[in-house]
């Protein structure tokens, strides 16, 4: 007889206007307590949210629940490997471990009421529980493609292997013209930054849309002495389509050649292992030397 195991969950809001309470689902957090399992999936993409509130800022979203998931992801990972400042034991309740991160407000993004079940799955009825909430609700286009997260979540995983995601911060590079926020950096006299970038996109002049936007990314920071290099993780289309794939080696070509990708290096996921490993012993060089001025 298979044994059911209790878990907990709670979903994530954007709630637009307080006053009228309307709200779209953005996210899920799931938990157990006993095996020790966490895990928090926000939705990045904001054209939903843009769709049904026109008066959104969808940019200002986007960086927010950026920042939210790379802070939740801090947290899954001290869980699921068991250290947490919580022990011996963790929590029985949800909520400890939401509020780390997002304290009840009146803010327009929050968690709703804690629910749960029984499961002898955590990891399907996890994958079940957010695609019933919050994929089913989506456009089919953004079903089918990845976000940053998701080439984040391949990468990242390699990383904590090597041991040096615990030495990732977020920094702000501030510019005449911009001001850039990368979320996986380190320092050694100058920033250097990992940056997940998902062409895994359905439509070929999204791509090259989104190529051209950090293309002027790449200006600008180009003229920074602040930041000395930028690694993009690159997410490859998984539709064989040969426009998309046209389009995605354009865009590769604009990112990664010429005068303005003097700081830039492109690592594909098929590349993942080998940069991490070949990353890791330099992130921990860079470090020390910083630690030590």
């Amino acid at each position: 007889m298979t044994t059911k195991i209790p878990f907990q969950f709670a979903v994530l809001r954007y709630i637009h206007d307080s006053f009228t309470g309307e709200f779209l689902n953005v996210g899920v957090a799931f938990y157990c307590q006993n095996p020790a399992f966490f895990k928090v999936r926000l939705l990045q993409k904001y054209s939903r949210i843009t769709n049904a509130f026109p008066l959104a800022d969808g940019e200002f979203y986007r960086r927010y629940i950026s920042s939210l998931q790379t802070k939740f992801d801090r947290v899954t990972e001290k869980v699921n490997s068991k250290q947490t400042t919580l022990e011996p034991w963790l929590p029985d309740r949800i909520e400890e471990l939401l509020n780390q991160v997002l304290p009840p407000d009146d803010s327009s993004i929050q968690f709703g009421e804690l629910q749960g079940g029984m499961t002898d799955d955590l990891e399907a009825t996890y994958e079940g529980v957010y695609k019933r909430l919050v994929e089913t609700h989506l456009p089919r286009e953004e079903n089918e493609s990845r976000n940053e997260a998701e080439v984040w979540s391949v990468f990242s995983k390699l990383l904590r292997e090597q041991n040096v995601t615990r030495h990732l911060r977020s920094t702000v590079i501030r510019t005449e013209k911009e001001d850039f926020e990368f979320e996986h950096a380190w320092k050694n006299g100058h920033w250097k930054a990992l940056e997940p970038l998902s062409f895994d996109l359905v439509n070929p002049g999204t791509i090259r849309s989104k190529a051209l936007r950090y293309f002027g990314q790449n200006v600008v920071l180009q003229g920074s002495r602040e930041i000395n290099m930028l690694y993009y993780l690159l997410g490859k289309p998984h539709r064989d389509d040969s426009a998309v794939l046209k389009a995605y080696a354009k865009a590769k070509d604009l990112l990664g050649t010429g005068e303005h990708a003097k700081k830039i290096q492109l690592i594909e996921e098929n590349e993942a292992e080998d940069f991490a490993r070949e990353i890791a012993p330099k992130i921990e060089a860079d470090v020390s030397q910083e630690k030590k001025k």
